[in-house]
């Protein structure tokens, strides 16, 4: 017995030193690698990590806690977490049940992990190939440990926003000030030495009320003061996005200075209703740092530790009013965060797959939110027959093959009275297919799934929210339109899942088509559901930024969703949240355009021409939309109309090199969600 003991402790022993060294031998081989080689390092880390932990075992049966903590010492190193991300990473372990006690005991950096009910029996760690997997694990997504980090690190600094009723001292190191005028100023801040540094600058600046000031001043509370005007706001073109580009602007200059804690402060004569609001989002906008900067090299972020908002002293002060606006701003920034991870990264990061993967990795600890992967060639020819067709090219590479996700969303309790339906475009690369985008225009086009992005990053908010008597489910079209010998053509005469046969047109008109069969699918669900409304959110047409410009979403409804104005709804509460909108209509001309002329198909999917060289562009392909998913037979004189709205987003999404934007999540939260949580 004795002999067996000593065995044992020999085999603790061993597998601590083998755990150390691994942590040792990789730090070293990080400083003398270079970026191409970090990745295989890693992976051959983690398969060497897991391993050690699948011999353990991840019960406390018999086991020292020391030896769990040292696991989660050396998963820290790996992710190379600060303590603060280190402390959101257990809050989101334990909040997805993948560890047990109380959250409050285990942020400590000396915390315990239990993964006392892990299974991980053949895991693919994801390794590449020829690269052994582990044959028997004992912990539920090593690899998912590893990529969920990532995703969670973006709530750090949105988690950190506190309301503050009056100016501290030492807490924070910068003072960010948005307002249209010193006036405004005085009226809020009684600190005559704040008073006195900006009206000394503004003697000295005749631009002081039109562009940003920094002051510096080892005497002040604040070492560093930005005055960030929003200039001039009553001209018929001001709205309130005069705030956000300040508020944008003001916590980007805190960065830049080092500040890492700034207070910002917002003071308005309350012309615009929901200027905290919009300088809140962009101020939170000013600390997203993109995914892959995140992955690839974090010792390269420059980000915010704390964030916090002062209250107003001219308007009436409720403490609870603070705390939901600031927790209804945080809830919007974590969708935008999420649109901006899915749409903004590389073709490669965000392979169809990997969108997967990450919206799996998203929601895997919520409560309300249900994710179903659809995937296969053979089920999508039989169920989403113009999907399959555009993945026909890419389905030969497995790495992009296409994949439907399916997300649905229900309150927890309560009855429901709205359901909202989404199909979102995931064109994960869009190379034109064999109509092919010569000329340089293929570059950007990794942006082309900004639609689905969004629509997952809707998701994060309602998994936040959690409002109630709302239900919606969602359908990520992701694809990518490859060229290959498999591609599919102009003249193809193909059917869809609503039974209408359509001649191709054009290969680069596969937004509509991966969206079309999908639409159709939540037509049929929406029959049967409570209130619905179908909308379709895509990067659809260069002809809306023709027509509109880079800022602008186009929303165009259907015959039913017109006769109850939701469009204009749409665009008043998007204009009070600086997300603008601009109405479009589907006319008949547009209907008569997609009329087949041959005797074989009854729809032509898209003439031979660009969108933007084409009259009524980015009309007719709601038009298309409505026909081919069987919309068309829910109109106004129907039994049961269904409300349809088409959102082309492809000028408001944003472009390379920038981040994307996050829209139009923002006005649907308001149009949506606002009524439901104030």
């Amino acid at each position: 017995m004795e002999q067996r003991a000593n065995e044992l402790l020999i085999d603790e022993r061993n597998r601590a030193k083998d755990l150390v060294i691994a942590q040792e031998n990789r730090v070293k081989d990080e400083r003398m690698a270079d970026d191409a080689q970090k990745e295989n390092i890693l992976f051959e880390y983690t398969n060497f990590l897991a391993q050690l932990l699948a011999k353990d075992g991840m019960t406390l049966n018999g086991t020292s806690s020391s030896r769990f903590v040292a696991r989660f010492k050396t998963l820290a190193v790996l992710l190379q977490l600060n303590p603060n991300r280190k402390s959101f990473l257990i809050k989101s372990l334990y909040e997805a049940n993948l560890i047990s006690g109380s959250p409050t005991d285990q942020l400590s950096s000396e915390a315990v992990i239990r993964l006392d009910s892990a299974d991980l029996t053949g895991l693919d760690l994801g390794l590449p190939e020829g690269k052994p997997k582990v044959e028997k694990t004992t912990a539920p997504a090593f690899r998912w440990l590893l990529f969920v980090c990532y995703i969670f690190i973006i709530n750090s600094v949105i988690n950190s926003v506190k309301n503050i009723a009056s100016l501290p001292s030492g807490e924070y190191d910068a003072l960010v000030i948005i307002a249209t005028n010193l006036d405004e100023v005085r009226q809020n801040i009684d600190d005559e030495s704040i008073i006195s540094n900006l009206q000394s600058y503004r003697e000295l600046n005749h631009n002081f009320d039109n562009e940003i000031t920094l002051i510096i001043n080892g005497n002040v509370q604040f070492k560093r003061i930005i005055y960030s005007p929003t200039g001039l706001t009553n001209q018929d073109y001001d709205d309130v996005r005069r705030f956000a580009d300040a508020g944008l602007a003001g916590v980007k200059k805190a960065k830049s200075t080092g500040a890492k804690s700034p207070l910002l402060a917002c003071f308005t004569s309350g012309q615009y209703p929901k200027a905290k609001l919009v300088t809140l989002l962009a101020a939170l906008e000013a600390t997203y740092i993109p995914l892959q900067v995140r992955e690839h090299t974090p010792e390269a972020q420059n980000n915010l530790n704390r964030l916090g908002f002062l209250v107003d002293r001219a308007l009436p002060h409720n403490d609870d009013n603070y705390e939901n606006l600031i927790a209804y701003a945080r809830a919007i920034e974590l969708g935008r965060a999420v649109g901006r991870d899915i749409g903004g990264a590389d073709p490669e990061r965000m392979t169809p797959p990997r969108v997967a993967e990450y919206v799996q990795a998203l929601f895997a600890g919520s409560s309300n939110v249900t994710v179903n992967i659809i995937e296969g060639q053979e089920r999508f020819v039989k169920e989403f027959p113009l999907f399959a067709a555009v993945n026909r090219a890419a389905n030969s590479v497995a790495r992009h093959q296409g994949w439907i996700i399916e997300l649905e969303y229900k309150p927890s309790e309560g009855e429901i009275d709205r359901t909202l339906l989404f199909v979102g475009k995931g064109i994960t690369y869009d190379t034109g297919g064999l109509d092919i985008k010569a000329g340089g225009h293929m570059a950007g086009m990794s942006y082309d799934k900004c639609g689905a992005a969004n629509v997952a990053g809707f998701f994060k908010v309602l998994s936040e929210i959690k409002p109630r008597g709302l239900k919606v489910i969602g359908m990520l079209a992701v694809a990518r339109n490859s060229c290959g010998e498999e591609g599919y053509v102009a003249d193809e005469i193909l059917t869809t899942r609503a039974g209408i046969r359509i001649r191709v047109g054009n290969t680069d008109a596969e937004g509509r088509m991966v969206m079309a069969d999908p639409l159709c699918y939540l037509r049929e669900l929406a029959v049967n559901e409570i209130n619905p409304h179908l909308f379709t959110v895509a990067t659809l047409t260069g002809h809306v930024i023709r027509a509109y410009g880079e800022s602008y979403t186009a929303v165009i409804d259907n015959g039913p969703a017109r006769k109850k104005h939701k469009a204009e709804e749409l665009q008043e509460v998007g204009e009070k949240v600086g997300d603008p909108f601009e109405i479009s209509t589907v006319r008949r001309e547009d209907f008569d355009f997609i009329l087949d002329k041959g005797e074989v198909a009854e729809v032509l999917q898209c003439n031979d021409k660009a969108s933007s060289d084409t009259p009524r562009g980015h009309q007719f392909p709601a038009a298309f939309l409505a026909k081919v998913s069987g919309l068309v037979k829910y109109n106004i004189k129907a039994k049961e109309p269904l409300l349809y709205t088409h959102l082309d987003i492809a000028g408001s999404a944003g472009e390379l090199p920038r981040s994307p934007t996050g829209r139009p999540i923002a006005a649907l939260c308001e149009m949506f969600l606002a009524g439901r949580i104030f």
